[in-house]
């Protein structure tokens, strides 16, 4: 009988929840852990006013101190002391092998590093978007300031008690082993990925009369500014093209105002936040599939969750991007792409140009990429990629050494 593995799971944002991004990474991870010997229980934020049905058994929820409406920024720091307390019982009453924290939001971190402290279980940290070198400072002063003084001290702090982090693209993996040379050989780079299981059903299909034009995420956060975009959609509308601009996300009260201001009200259509199955079925009925950031210079590109599943799609995309990460996955593996790294309204016009005359000449992609063809980014390899750094710490122990 093979003995299964046990690992505190520390995620605020675990599905079901509202920030269905924050939480999807986790939720794989916890899905596939237990073809690789290893079981999770969950320590997820609770929510008095989101009834919760659990897909997953072991999830405890925890209340936090301060209300979930708060903002995200401020509203985790009260959820430090009942993770805490909760972690500290389930610790004492189980013999967990690991603790591990998905990050943001961070203020748990410091909970986990305590943990730590109290019971010498090895910790391990996985920064889904970089803390103190996140690229996006934007916010007011304070905020500005927090991030540049606080937040360094903070992550120092909690860096010193882990024996493990984890990020996500390459940019921050070379970032935080320049910042931290003695968690040289501790700092590991797992990617997030795709489900295959979330395409058995999926069928690409054409679109008919309008080239069909889908964007699955939020403006207004991480400096996303939506008016380029809409002007240079404005701009095919006024070249008198069939085009259709569908916006999937809790954006309503960023973009409907904008909408109407450009006249695009019969052009463009939004949809609020929908279930990520529904997501991916809905990635089937476009001709193209839309990335955005905003530009930046920071050292760290991150690249959006949602790229991946592009990808898998095989539909054409047009990625909107500054040079980096997310640019050169897109480079490297899409089936058909347009990419514009200047963005302003006439560039991004021209992207969605070039694909409207390949779509008016039927030469977008509609087929699937073989299931091979990035596979090394299955949510089921990255979990055993996850699964291996945890082996390394039942066998070592917390003893720092490189492997």
């Amino acid at each position: 009988v093979c003995v299964m593995h046990k690992v505190l799971f520390i995620a605020y944002d675990f599905p079901p929840c509202p920030n269905i991004g924050g939480g999807l990474r986790s939720e794989k991870f916890v899905k596939y852990l237990p073809e690789f010997g290893w079981k999770a229980t969950v320590l997820s934020l609770s929510q008095s006013s989101y009834k919760v049905k659990e897909k997953y058994p072991h999830v405890k929820r925890v209340c936090s101190l301060t209300p979930f409406s708060w903002p995200y920024e401020v509203a985790p720091y009260g959820w430090i002391l009942p993770v805490y307390q909760k972690g500290r019982k389930l610790l004492h009453r189980n013999n967990y092998d690991l603790i591990y924290v998905s990050c943001p939001p961070f203020p748990q971190t410091i909970a986990a590093a305590k943990l730590k402290r109290a019971t010498g279980i090895p910790l391990i940290i996985d920064f889904r978007d970089a803390w103190s070198l996140d690229p996006y400072m934007e916010g007011s002063r304070l905020k500005k300031l927090i991030y540049r003084t606080l937040f360094p001290i903070m992550e120092k702090m909690v860096l010193a008690h882990t024996d493990c982090l984890i990020v996500n693209t390459p940019s921050a993996f070379e970032a935080y082993v320049k910042k931290y040379p003695m968690l040289s050989g501790r700092i590991h780079m797992i990617p997030n990925g795709y489900d295959e299981q979330d395409f058995t059903e999926y069928r690409p299909v054409a679109s008919g009369n309008h080239m069909k034009i889908l964007y699955i995420g939020r403006f207004g956060v991480g400096a996303r500014d939506p008016l380029p975009l809409l002007k240079a959609f404005r701009l095919l509308i006024d070249h008198h093209l069939p085009v259709r601009l569908h916006i999937i996300g809790n954006n309503r009260t960023v973009l409907s105002k904008l909408v109407k201001e450009l006249g695009l009200n019969n052009h463009v259509r939004l949809t609020v936040q929908i279930p990520h199955k529904n997501a991916i079925e809905a990635m089937a009925n476009f001709d193209v599939l839309l990335l955005y950031q905003q530009q930046s210079i920071a050292v760290i590109t991150p690249i959006a969750g949602k790229t991946y599943e592009y990808l898998r799609a095989g539909k054409a995309i047009l990625a909107i991007l500054p040079p980096g990460d997310n640019l050169n996955i897109i480079h490297k593996y899409a089936t058909q792409q347009v990419t514009v790294t200047d963005h302003n309204e006439n560039q991004i016009f021209k992207g969605f140009l070039s694909l409207y005359q390949d779509w008016n000449k039927g030469n977008l992609p509609l087929y699937m990429p073989p299931a091979d063809h990035f596979e090394k980014y299955s949510r089921q390899n990255l979990a055993a990629c996850l699964t291996s750094v945890f082996d390394h710490f039942v066998k070592q122990g917390a003893n720092h050494e490189n492997y």
